[in-house]
């Protein structure tokens, strides 16, 4: 075995970050089909194994020598790897010297910076970090890489599934009709959390005017669960509820057809959400979240050749300078 795949037997509470792996796992295990036997293995780890040096079996490190391991690939974002690596440091330092980690960046890799800080500290490990994004990639090497330690960064975008994600006629009918949508309604699609920093609230006050100017009337879907996250790096949440309340207040202040004509889907399955792409006209996503590194939505919708009006934020401007259909706020 030259290459370990480590991951989490936990999943992760972001959807986003729930694809994100499924997809690279599944990324990985295609690669291999074409590789010796024995070349490439993928191990999930009880999440309490990464928590404290003492609680991680040396039963692994002595298989991973035995098996003659080169490169420990970390495709979860939780836990961080931190602990992992300390351990292995210190109960196999020649094993340690001799390898190459690899990072997938995701998941609020900003929020661990601390964690990151202490694992580069002393420069010795070797490491290549994965980013989705040119803007991650910018930010992960400013982050890290003041110090002397010996790490590459890489811009790999996060896969998506083609069998998912595609577009159909006749899914496209079916989700409209079974939606209520009139046939000649133009469809505005925001898929995600409804959290206040992807600007859910300014979405309903561009659609009431968007409203006010189309002939037919445009529908609004808004695909997710609210959340009442604020500020994640000050660990700011809005009282329970209250994010729903403004949502509530915005929706109250549109005109009665306008409301009529928005629709709150709540948190639709992975088995149904690429009929809502399909069944859509534009993905709106004006999202301002602080660790907004790629953009699974806007990934997906382009998959299905949906439009997608999006801001210059984050991972998101990549998808307008690889010029794919996208155009910026």
């Amino acid at each position: 075995m030259s290459v370990l795949l480590l991951g989490s037997k936990s999943t992760s509470s972001w959807g986003s970050c729930q694809k994100i792996s499924a997809n690279l796992k599944a990324s990985y295990v295609h690669a291999a089909e074409s590789e010796p036997q024995g070349f490439f293995e993928i191990l999930l780890l009880d999440p309490k194994e990464f928590f404290k040096p003492s609680q991680i079996s040396s039963d692994l490190f002595s298989e991973m020598v035995e098996r003659g391991t080169r490169k420990v690939v970390f495709v979860d974002h939780s836990p961080h790897p931190k602990n992992f690596i300390f351990a292995l440091k210190e109960q196999r330092e020649e094993l340690y010297n001799n390898l190459e980690f690899v990072f997938h960046v995701y998941g609020d890799f900003t929020l661990l910076a601390k964690d990151w800080y202490e694992l580069f500290l002393d420069g010795s490990i070797k490491a290549t970090f994965i980013c989705s994004s040119m803007k991650q990639k910018k930010m992960v090497e400013s982050f890290l890489f003041d110090s002397d330690s010996e790490a590459n960064v890489l811009v790999i975008p996060f896969p998506v599934c083609s069998k998912d994600h595609f577009f159909d006629m006749d899914l496209r009918q079916s989700m409209r009709a079974r939606l209520g949508l009139a046939k000649d309604s133009f469809v505005v699609l925001y898929s995600g959390r409804l959290s206040l920093q992807k600007n859910i609230l300014f979405i309903i006050e561009e659609f009431s005017k968007f409203f006010e100017s189309c002939s037919v009337p445009p529908t609004l879907l808004l695909a997710g669960d609210v959340d009442d996250l604020v500020s994640p790096m000050c660990e700011g949440r809005l009282p329970l509820g209250a994010h729903f309340y403004l949502l509530r207040r915005a929706w109250l202040k549109c005109p009665e057809p306008v409301r009529k004509n928005i629709l709150f889907l709540g948190n639709v399955p992975n088995s149904e959400i690429n009929g809502i792409y399909c069944a859509s006209d534009l993905l709106f996503s004006p999202s301002l979240y602080h660790d907004e590194d790629y953009g699974m939505s806007v990934a997906e919708s382009l998959m299905t050749g949906l439009p997608c009006l999006i801001t210059d934020w984050g991972g998101y401007s990549s998808f307008h300078q690889l010029k794919l259909n996208t155009d910026l706020i």
